[in-house]
């Protein structure tokens, strides 16, 4: 049965070469997401991006609800959240309906008869006529194809193929068997840390050799992965150290630091322009550098944060207080590019400009994209206990240590 990680051999007539097309591997996910397209219009653009933005939002607030024993608000949040997944659906072009696409637009430019079946077309007259009498339908068609959207009303059709129907019943011995095996080993599961710190040392010419190929086997992505900290931490990886960087997200943490805080400008463009080559026709988050470090930018300069000054009393491992006013500063000019902020960094903030929220805005956009995470600490007597904002360089410490070799 063919699944999700099956490879397919698809010719490319992308950059030919000696008038023969260019081979390449995919698996379904990664070709859907090649020939991924953009929203068909800024309306639906925008909707898709405020569902999702609800969606996260009500999860999150659900699964908060429930840790705190409110079971039914927790509930009553799960079927909001669940409204704004189906509105998802039905506006997302979805990998099956893209994929159904794909291969009627194949299958009729060689001059077949095809009727497709997706959530956008069941309503027309075609689909309707076939979903009302499939049998009889079926045979003024070379291919019918469809999504799950298929999936009841054809019992006759599927017998008239000689698909049948079995009823499997429950064989309970097995399944206490397989209970008994799954409580075993439950608990069980891969050490990433050991993995990669066990993992086979690579000189740089392998490494190089490594991704020419871009696609990797488990040994060598551990391999890669262990080579990568290496060369960000500066010392010898003890299992403890690996372990720390995996819980700080050394690898993607630095890369997002170093494309909007270590590079020039000119690079960073050079990086939006490549991605725009890639994607000509998806407009993804990750492609807009320039845009993100322009926002991050305007923030600091309404705010008057100097963030080299910053990373250089965390290198010399001083703390670094923001006062509430700076705080309250980023706050307003947050909320003055309040959509910008909510798209380019995923940053959905009711009342940014409250100060309960605060915290959140400065980790939403400076904390996560120059790995700079705030924490807000009460100090003083009990009587007179005041809010005092911190960077947390308990979360952070190894990232700042691989900056400071970067500048070396």
């Amino acid at each position: 049965m063919i699944n999700s990680n099956h490879r397919f051999t698809i010719a490319e007539l992308k950059n030919p070469k000696d008038g023969e097309p260019k081979v390449v591997t995919y698996t379904i996910h990664q070709f859907l997401k090649k020939v991924e397209c953009a929203a068909k219009s800024h309306t639906v653009f925008e909707a898709y991006h405020f569902q999702k933005q609800e969606l996260s939002f009500l999860s999150q607030l659900a699964r908060e609800s429930h840790a705190n024993g409110k079971v039914d608000q927790a509930k009553e949040l799960k079927a909001k959240a669940k409204n704004y997944k189906e509105a998802i659906n039905a506006t997302k072009f979805g990998p099956a309906k893209k994929m159904a696409e794909i291969i009627s637009a194949g299958i009729v430019a060689m001059d077949r008869k095809v009727l497709l079946l997706t959530s956008a077309t069941n309503e027309t007259d075609e689909s309707i006529e076939f979903m009302r009498n499939p049998s009889a339908m079926v045979k003024k068609y070379d291919v019918v194809i469809s999504t799950p959207v298929l999936s009841t009303g054809v019992a006759e059709l599927r017998t008239d193929f000689g698909y049948t129907t079995e009823h499997i019943p429950k064989d309970e011995d097995k399944s206490k068997i397989g209970s008994a095996i799954c409580a075993e080993f439950k608990d069980l599961g891969t050490n990433k840390a050991a993995d990669i710190f066990n993992a086979q040392e690579l000189y740089p010419q392998e490494v190089e050799d490594l991704a020419k190929k871009g696609q990797y086997t488990n040994d060598e992505y551990l391999a890669l992965t262990r080579y990568r900290l290496q060369q960000l931490m500066k010392e010898s990886l003890t299992l403890e150290s690996v372990a720390e960087a995996l819980k700080q997200q050394l690898l993607s943490s630095f890369a997002q630091l170093r494309k909007l805080y270590v590079i020039d400008d000119d690079t960073r463009i050079h990086y939006d322009l490549q991605d725009r080559k890639y994607n000509s026709t998806a407009f993804t988050v990750t492609g807009h550098l320039t845009v993100q470090h322009d926002l991050i930018n305007f923030l600091c300069l309404k705010s008057s944060i100097n963030l080299d000054d910053i990373f250089n009393q965390l290198i010399g491992k001083k703390q670094v207080e923001i006062s509430a006013d700076t705080l309250k500063a980023v706050a307003h000019a947050f909320n003055e590019k309040n959509k910008s902020f909510n798209y380019f960094f995923e940053a959905r903030i009711n009342e940014p400009e409250n100060e309960r929220n605060f915290v959140k805005v400065w980790n939403a956009t400076i904390g996560v994209s120059h790995s700079l995470p705030l924490i807000k600490k009460k100090l003083g007597t009990r009587e007179k206990r005041i809010s005092r904002y911190f960077i947390d360089s308990s979360k952070n410490n190894l990232i700042i240590e691989a900056l400071d070799h970067s500048q070396d």
